[in-house]
């Protein structure tokens, strides 16, 4: 028969997980329940007008959002003197499109109309064009003798007389890697430039590097990158804004929607209108093909 020595260590180990196995007890947790609220989200862009709605759901829910259908959607287009009413219906997918094929047009306001249970809530915005944009690219930047790092660098020339802002989110393999919110405030009508951090060139030389670990934080070779390049009006940019000091600090973001019977109060409804431009590149990140400082 063979003989299985077991370290004394270990037997100490098998014992303690025993004893904390037959120790385990169920604790369950009493969430009040909450009455479900209105999400709703809009955009408007040249290319496409689409609003989606949902409710929110208990923090056990294990389903996702279904789409609500039962509600009077409608946007109402303004270009100077002239007002265009588009009315909007559900789609077999729960989304609420056009009637008509109708897409939003650079310098026009829209004003979001949704009607939910007799009340009618509203959400504006306007539509500004992006302007000049470069493709963005990759550099390497010398921080000191023994330090490079790799940023994403995004360079475009901002329209003049206009208040402009702008908001840059970037995927890395289909998971969100990095944004920016800039503003031309102090660089009206100039070039606008910013950088994303990637990567350094100690990175694999890290005591402490363990992949896993620097996988959501850093760029590797032969990663794909989606960029998002968004042109958005003040009150889009400060909601997102909002969402990121909510999301650091704690709290809520601000709410967009106010409701038509007192449009000086902001309603309970949750969600996100923005008309806007966008540009979209995809970049391969191949690392032997950046020059290194």
């Amino acid at each position: 028969m063979k003989q299985i020595n077991i370290h004394p260590i270990l037997f100490s180990l098998l014992s303690l997980t025993v004893m904390f196995s037959s120790c385990e007890k169920e604790i369950s947790l009493d969430f009040h329940k909450i009455e479900s609220n209105y999400v709703i989200d809009g955009d408007v862009t040249p290319q496409q007008i689409k609003v989606q709605i949902s409710q929110t759901q208990d923090v056990l829910a294990t389903n996702n959002p279904q789409p609500f259908t039962e509600a009077k959607v409608q946007i109402i287009q303004t270009n100077g003197d002239q007002q265009q009413i588009i009315p909007l219906s559900a789609d077999a997918d729960g989304i609420f499109r056009p009637l008509s094929p109708v897409t939003g047009t650079i310098g026009s306001s829209y004003e979001l109309q949704t009607t939910l249970k007799e009340e009618t809530y509203l959400a504006s915005s306007h539509l500004y064009n992006l302007g000049s944009l470069t493709e963005p690219y990759f550099e390497w930047t010398k921080v000191n003798s023994s330090l490079d790092m790799l940023f994403l660098r995004f360079t475009f020339m901002d329209i003049p007389n206009e208040n402009n802002f702008y908001y840059i989110k970037v995927y890395r393999n289909s998971r969100l890697f990095g944004e920016q919110y800039l503003n031309d405030k102090e660089k009206d009508g100039k070039t606008i430039q910013a950088d994303l951090f990637c990567t350094t060139n100690t990175l694999m030389d890290d005591a402490d590097y363990e992949e896993n670990k620097y996988e959501e934080s850093y760029l590797f070779d032969k990663d794909t990158l989606i960029v998002h390049i968004s042109s958005l009006d003040k009150d889009a940019y400060d909601y997102l804004e909002s969402v990121r000091t909510a999301t650091n600090n704690g709290g809520d973001p601000y709410k967009m929607f106010v409701k038509e019977s007192d449009p000086k109060e902001a309603s309970n409804i949750l969600g996100y209108f923005s008309a806007y431009t966008e540009q979209i590149d995809t970049l391969i990140y191949y690392e032997d093909q950046i020059k290194k400082p």
